[in-house]
C-alpha cells in the first residue's frame, strides 16, 4: 500500500505570531472604555494642536456687545457664540480651545518630571539601598498617603492660581 508523503500546504501552515504592537492592539481594544478614551484625548490633542485653525474667534478678542451670552441650547444663545461669552465678551470656544493647549502642556511637563524624579529616586534607593532606601520608601509612603486634591489646594495657596503671575521672588521686577 503506498504512503503518500506530500508536504503540507502554505494553509496548513501555523501562522507566525503576532508582533508586539499588533498583539497590544488586539488587546486594548477589547476595552471599550480604553478605546473610547483613547478617542477623547487624540480629539483634544488635534484640537489643541490645531486651535489656530479651529477656534472662531481670538481667544483674547472682547466683543462688548455680547457679553455674558448663554450657550445656544439656553434661550437668548447665538450661534456666532456657541458656548456664549464671558462677562468680557469673549467668546468660551475659542478660549476652550486655546486653553487645552496649556492644560496638555501642563499635564504632560507634570508627567514627565515626575517619571524623571521617580527613576532617579528609584534607581538611588536600588543602588544604595540602606537607609538611603528607608529615606526614600518613608517620603514616598508620606506623599502617598496625602490625598492629590488636598495637595493640588495646598499648591494652589501657596503659588497661587494664575501661572502669569508665578515670578521669581528674587528677581527684580
Amino acid at each position: 500500500m503506498p504512503v503518500d508523503v506530500t508536504l503540507p500546504s502554505a494553509a496548513a501552515r501555523p501562522a507566525t505570531p503576532p508582533g508586539p504592537l499588533l498583539a497590544f492592539w488586539r488587546s486594548f481594544r477589547e476595552n471599550r472604555g480604553a478605546v473610547l478614551g483613547l478617542i477623547v484625548v487624540s480629539i483634544v490633542i488635534f484640537i489643541a494642536i490645531f486651535a489656530h485653525v479651529l477656534a472662531p474667534h481670538d481667544p483674547l478678542e472682547q466683543f462688548r456687545g455680547f457679553t455674558k451670552l448663554p450657550p445656544i441650547w439656553v434661550e437668548g444663545g447665538n450661534w456666532t457664540y456657541p458656548l456664549g461669552t464671558d462677562p468680557l465678551g469673549r467668546d468660551m470656544l475659542s478660549r476652550l480651545m486655546y486653553g487645552s493647549r496649556i492644560s496638555l502642556f501642563i499635564g504632560l511637563s507634570v508627567m514627565s518630571v515626575s517619571m524623571i524624579v521617580g527613576v532617579v529616586l528609584g534607581l538611588a534607593a536600588a543602588w544604595f539601598g540602606g537607609i538611603l532606601d528607608v529615606i526614600v520608601l518613608r517620603i514616598m509612603d508620606l506623599i502617598m498617603s496625602i490625598p492629590s486634591l488636598v495637595l493640588a489646594i495646598l499648591i494652589v495657596a501657596i503659588i497661587g492660581p494664575n501661572p502669569g503671575s508665578w515670578h521669581c521672588p528674587a528677581s527684580p521686577s
